[in-house]
């Protein structure tokens, strides 16, 4: 499991076994780099406009209907 977070929040993240990728440029290329497979899913809380546009960029523009 991967997910996004600030710095401040790392920990919690590893709490709930997620391994960390902070907010800022370039997070696609930060998730690839830890799943370089790819991703199944992605969840998206924040819903801001570079949230979904990742997510979506991360699925391959996959998106649930």
């Amino acid at each position: 499991m991967i997910g996004t977070a600030s710095e401040e929040n790392a920990a919690l993240l590893a709490r709930f076994g997620a391994e960390h990728v902070a907010y800022g440029d370039g997070p696609a290329d930060r998730v690839r780099a830890l799943a370089p497979e790819g991703i199944t899913a992605a969840v998206d809380c924040a819903g801001t406009d570079e949230a979904v546009d990742t997510s979506v960029e991360l699925l391959g523009g996959r998106t649930a209907s």
